[in-house]
């Protein structure tokens, strides 16, 4: 049998986390929400992991869950934060202090300072600006695209 070489088996556990505010997570959504952006959430911050400044108490970013709060004309998507022991199994109203609601773009920056001291969980963080000319799409570099070259996965 053959075995992939070292890198390629890095590059295939590598997934992107783009630190900013892309453009999608800007849109409107609708007092029902969104699936698709819901989906897309998931799919860029489910799993993340960051350290609560405030309190000091580890969170991941719920892979399946997102809460949806709804105000009048500011409809909005927070992630589903949940700590070590918490169970999908049971209502959230009998783990009180084990999940938190979080907004995402107040989380960006500790989800970055995670994984930039933490490369070994094969997470690379590209800041808006930063990255490398050879895998933004637009050629202009300034990060206002989505990124993904269908070579290495989202979070």
């Amino acid at each position: 049998m053959d075995e992939a070489p070292d890198d390629e088996v890095a590059k295939r556990k590598t997934c992107i986390f783009c630190a900013w505010i892309e453009d999608w997570e800007d849109e409107a959504v609708g007092p029902r929400g969104c699936a698709i952006t819901e989906q897309r959430i998931l799919s860029k911050y489910g799993g993340l992991r960051w350290l609560d400044p405030d309190n000091g108490i580890w969170f991941t970013a719920h892979p399946d869950k997102v809460s949806f709060q709804k105000k009048r004309g500011a409809n909005i998507y927070e992630l589903f934060g949940i700590m070590e022991g918490y169970e999908d199994g049971l209502p959230d109203a009998e783990q009180e202090g084990m999940w938190e609601e979080r907004f995402h773009d107040c989380a960006i920056d500790e989800f970055a300072e995670y994984y930039q001291s933490h490369s070994e969980e094969g997470v690379i963080v590209y800041k808006k600006g930063n990255i490398p000319e050879s895998r933004d799409k637009g050629g202009d570099n300034d990060g206002s695209g989505d990124y993904n070259d269908g070579n290495v996965m989202n979070c």
